[in-house]
């Protein structure tokens, strides 16, 4: 029992946790330099959030700290919660800076030299695409504005959809693949390889044959490993930027415990082969 608990207050899940959260932030934010105390108000409150809650899985899943936790609760402020963005000004004492930012962030959370390498490409929130940047010249990168992506907002306010282009327009055409009935022998086999081939974690498993017979396979196999499983056309890999659609197949299979099935058909050309494997390398 802490926080809140100590109170008979039960955990908060979903939506409202989010919420109470961004409200402490902008309190906090809104106080005097010198009274500002977040370090010691939020880890108790956060801590009363129940580890089911989307926040707690997206920051498992991804991999974020403390720190980077507080930069998405900050961001989703400036999206939920009226006059934020004044706050964010008046917290940096210029009326011009009415929008999150990694030195707000740094202001309000932690130094930056710190916390610094939260701001790169390959850390959490930039490699996993749950902010964005947006480019001011004028700027240095600590002031340049920052937003919640709009997927991972969605996520934290507990949206739910039956794909991922319900929630990231940018995955249209992706779908979801359903197990049959029952496999005959031969795919049953594959199925069963593919098992024992993840027994350790996820490989890239190539798998030949019409695309019916390939999606029952995958879909067998990851209903039998608790894995939810989507597919993603060839012409859709064509269309799209390598790592950009790395970065969004990442996201959504870390955040769903689901596995994707990218389809090539039976003899891709040459530019398919090379964007599938351009692709698989960025997945890692």
């Amino acid at each position: 029992m802490n926080g809140l608990q100590d109170q008979g207050i039960p955990p908060l899940s979903g939506g409202i946790g989010l919420r109470l959260l961004v409200a402490l932030i902008k309190a906090e934010a809104s106080r005097p330099f010198g009274e500002r105390d977040l370090e010691s108000r939020l880890p108790p409150l956060s801590q009363t959030l129940a580890e089911d809650t989307a926040l707690a899985r997206l920051c498992e899943a991804l991999g974020l700290g403390a720190f980077e936790r507080n930069v998405l609760l900050l961001c989703a402020g400036a999206e939920l919660e009226p006059d934020f963005l004044t706050v964010c000004a008046q917290a940096c004492g210029l009326a011009e800076s009415r929008y999150p930012s990694f030195g707000l962030a740094f202001a309000l959370f932690g130094d930056g030299i710190v916390h610094a390498q939260a701001m790169t490409p390959s850390a959490p929130l930039r490699r996993w695409g749950l902010i964005e940047i947006h480019p001011r010249p004028d700027l240095p990168l600590t002031a340049q504005p920052i937003r919640l992506s709009e997927p991972v907002l969605h996520f934290l306010l507990g949206a739910q959809g039956d794909t991922p282009a319900e929630l990231d327009p940018e995955l249209a055409g992706t779908f979801a693949l359903s197990a049959a009935a029952a496999l005959v022998p031969s795919q049953q086999e594959q199925a069963d390889r593919i098992c024992s081939a993840w027994e350790g974690g996820a490989v890239p498993v190539q798998l030949l044959g019409d695309p019916q017979s390939v999606r029952a396979i995958a879909a067998s196999a990851c209903s039998r490993l608790g894995l939810r499983a989507f597919g993603l056309s060839a012409e859709r890999l064509l269309e799209r930027d390598p790592e950009d659609l790395a970065r969004r197949l990442g996201r959504e299979a870390r955040l769903r415990g689901a596995t994707w099935l990218l389809e090539a058909g039976y003899r891709p050309e040459p530019p398919a082969q090379a964007r599938l494997r351009e692709l698989l390398e960025r997945l890692g």
